[in-house]
């Protein structure tokens, strides 16, 4: 199920990181009104607004796209059809690197914050010392079943840090 929901997610952000991406470089400039409520498509200020309204909001979005793009390429790794797994894994890279110019065109504080304290915890416990892993190579560490829980972890963490930042 969080294999599932992952999926959901990196998918929706990332159709709206190709539209923001798109914003950036066509140079679009519109208000959009839906309802009573005025929308903001534009890079202005130095920050790309897309289509979300708030330069902030997309940098969270982008943030938890990252994290869970990083999720799926720890989950892909138990696939056994390589074809498939590098396809996905050509989509989740491309994902993740559309994300961080995203983040980077938000310019948004805490969503930089929060990626670099993620990815850091994620090196920690990635390369650790622990007396369980010596001796292992990565694939040997990801194949435990503590990763899975603490990649569960991982993500949820990083979404309570972004509310907390915003």
């Amino acid at each position: 199920e969080l294999k599932r929901f992952s999926v959901i997610v990196v998918t929706c952000t990332f159709i709206c990181a190709i539209i923001s991406f798109l914003i950036y470089v066509l140079e679009i400039d519109r208000n959009l009104f839906v309802g009573t409520k005025e929308i903001i498509i534009v890079y202005a200020e130095g920050r790309l607004w897309s289509i979300y309204g708030n330069p902030n909001a997309l940098g969270q979005c982008s943030f938890i796209s990252i994290m869970y793009s990083i999720l799926l390429l720890v989950l892909e790794r138990y696939e056994t059809n390589l074809k498939r797994t590098n396809k996905v894994h050509m989509l989740i890279y491309l994902n993740i690197l559309l994300e961080l110019i995203c983040l980077i065109l938000s310019n948004s504080r805490s969503a930089f914050l929060a990626t670099i304290c993620s990815i850091f915890v994620l090196l920690i416990l990635f390369y650790s010392n622990n007396s369980k892993y010596k001796g292992k190579t990565f694939v040997g560490r990801l194949k435990t079943n503590i990763w899975k829980i603490t990649a569960k972890a991982v993500v949820t963490m990083t979404a309570i840090i972004t509310v907390f930042l915003l």
